[in-house]
């Protein structure tokens, strides 16, 4: 009896353990360690939205990407850029933040572009003015194509709002949030939300995202410092899907971050390395109108990553890493990335002050 009791029990375990394994392989792409699957399996809190994603093996082929066309160069001129710190594309348009507070004259501007790269004008100059910026870091368009500038050092901490041709319209003072690290922003225009995200270890509060009203009005905090889900170690970059849900590109954790309406976290993926949904510094984010997701990387080879909505890993493709000048090779990286309404074009800053900037557009091969 002892026996047959032992055979049974060395089967079960066995059955266990190949469904655990089956379960690891089907997670490794998010970065999860064997525990976060034990979890999964067995706790009764998973979000039944996030199993369902999970399950979704019936992914259309991805067609590789390639260079459409790129535009610019480095410089001060009309159509240059010294560093391209963002960049947002309308239906028709492109808008690119340009600064210069490294060395010669202090340079902010925002220049905006057709979709084949043609100058068409530029707005803005150093100074605490309305219409003026002095250490700007981020610029979201919303459903009209006003251009909301955020300014984030000194007196001018604030969000300035522009016509899409560059007149000034309105601004709001962000000072009373009191943080000095704010780094990107987003307009949700269907739902009526500035997102900002803001914070590193070292600011007050730090390792947050905040929600104002498109009057800049401050509504609540999302997030703290940690590695918990709902949590950020340094959240850089964000924007939001056709649902109202945001995701957070987490520069310190090398990790996306997926949020609702309610402010739950409802999906976490990435981790350190090179592999397919691995990360070596999730800077740039960006989402297409069918919600899929683009992470730029900041470091290693200059990589592009594409992800559905739920954090699978569909393809990637990858941008200039280095360059030449005066018979020397320096790295170059990304530092912005959008999408076209359609997801069909990929808009990518490559951008360093040692004499590289440039917009390069992607598309997948027809």
């Amino acid at each position: 009896m002892k026996k047959e009791f032992k055979v049974v029990f060395i089967i079960l375990i066995l059955f266990l353990a190949l469904f655990l394994i089956n379960n690891f392989k089907q997670d490794k792409i998010h970065g999860k360690s064997v525990f976060d699957v034990v979890k999964n399996v067995f706790s009764k809190t998973v979000p039944t939205k996030i199993i369902a994603e999970k399950q979704n093996t019936n992914l259309p082929v991805q067609k590789p990407y390639t260079i459409l066309n790129s535009f610019g160069s480095f410089g001060s001129g009309d159509g240059q850029f010294r560093y391209i710190v963002d960049l947002a594309v309308s239906e028709n348009f492109i808008y690119v933040l340009d600064i210069n507070d490294y060395n010669g004259e202090p340079l902010y501007r925002v220049q905006k572009f057709d979709l084949k790269g043609n100058f068409i004008l530029k707005f803005g100059s150093y100074g605490p003015e309305p219409g003026q910026f002095m250490s700007p870091s981020s610029l979201d368009l919303d459903s009209q194509n006003n251009v909301y500038v955020l300014d984030t050092r000194y007196e001018n901490k604030r969000i300035q709002k522009f016509d899409s041709n560059g007149f000034f319209i309105n601004q709001w003072s962000i000072a009373p949030l009191e943080n000095d690290y704010f780094s990107e922003i987003v307009i949700d225009s269907l739902n009526k939300y500035i997102y900002l995200t803001a914070g590193e270890i070292h600011s007050d509060p730090p390792c947050v995202v905040y929600r104002l009203d498109l009057n800049a009005n401050y509504l609540n905090l999302v997030g703290d410092c940690g590695d918990e889900l709902g949590q950020f170690m340094f959240p850089i970059s964000i924007d939001i899907n056709s649902l109202g849900d945001f995701y957070v590109s987490d520069l310190s954790a090398d990790r996306i971050q997926r949020f609702d309406l309610d402010d739950t976290p409802l999906e976490r993926w990435g981790s350190y390395g090179s592999g397919p949904g691995q990360f070596q510094q999730a800077f740039g984010l960006a989402i297409d109108s069918l919600d899929y997701v683009y992470v730029a990387e900041r470091l290693g080879s200059a990589r592009i990553q594409k992800f559905d909505k739920g954090g699978r890993f569909i393809t990637q493709f990858y941008t200039p890493n280095n360059f030449t000048i005066s018979n020397y090779t320096l790295s170059v990286s990304p530092s912005a990335i959008d999408v076209d309404l359609l997801g069909k074009n990929v808009y990518v800053a490559s951008s360093t002050i040692f004499g590289y900037a440039k917009i390069l557009v992607y598309s997948q091969l027809s």
